[in-house]
């Protein structure tokens, strides 16, 4: 299951299943926010010729192409914590190449992640703050100063990649409660959630997951080798 509540509009099982049992499970299915995810414009041109980054150009989670994090979490359930270092670490890629061309994303959340068959992460849906709702789920995802009706900045889109890596990690929402108000208190430890997790994350997600953007790391690099520094070497770096 996902962080906080359950995926509509996602292929199920269908994946795991021989193709000849998907029956309807296996057909492709739009997403109902697919005509709200725009394509890279001539601002974001440049930031999509980083890997992790990719232009929309037809909906996710058909029957044999990637699925938005939402469904793979959905569908595979907590997952190991080598797989979300993994992942963590191309979101952070991904953004600190986005950010070095100036360009924000300002609405990143689960289901703006693609995850393929082989494990590779993809950013999409840039300039999506501007054009789609703010729904519940999402919002909790959003930094204070964006709750608060600011523009977005980098340090906003830092904020939601934390809240992203955080149930990445754990399996769970890194606060009690997801309304705007309670945010000003310091996320739950990480132990609390997987025991074998690193004390030392808490200092990273306390200071990313900061209300006040000051606060917050300035750079995804930045945030990145803190996250290394405070788990030791990736896991898959180790001997």
């Amino acid at each position: 299951m996902a962080p906080n509540g359950q995926a509509s509009g996602c292929r199920g099982t269908a994946a795991s299943q021989p193709p000849h049992h998907r029956g309807s499970a296996g057909r492709r299915r739009r997403r109902p926010d697919a005509d709200l995810l725009p394509a890279f414009d001539a601002t974001t041109t440049t930031a999509e010729q980083h890997p992790t980054i990719r232009t929309i150009r037809a909906p996710p989670d058909s029957a044999e192409g990637p699925e938005t994090l939402t469904c793979y979490q959905t569908r595979v359930g907590r997952l190991p914590a080598v797989q979300g270092q993994a992942l963590a670490a191309q979101l952070l890629g991904a953004l600190a190449y986005a950010h070095e061309q100036g360009v924000v994303h300002g609405a990143i959340d689960p289901d703006h992640l693609l995850v393929s068959r082989n494990g590779q992460l993809k950013l999409t849906g840039f300039a999506s703050a501007s054009v789609l709702p703010d729904r519940g789920k999402s919002s909790r995802y959003r930094a204070p100063e964006q709750v608060a009706g600011q523009p977005a900045e980098a340090r906003s889109d830092l904020y939601a990649a934390a809240v992203v890596i955080y149930e990445l990690l754990t399996g769970r929402s890194p606060f009690e409660r997801d309304e705007p108000r309670d945010r000003h208190k310091s996320p739950r430890p990480v132990r609390t959630a997987r025991a074998e997790l690193p004390a030392a994350l808490d200092d990273v997600f306390r200071r990313a997951l900061a209300r006040d953007p000051a606060d917050r790391y300035g750079r995804a690099a930045e945030l990145s080798v803190a996250l290394q520094s405070a788990s030791g070497a990736p896991l898959w770096e180790r001997p």
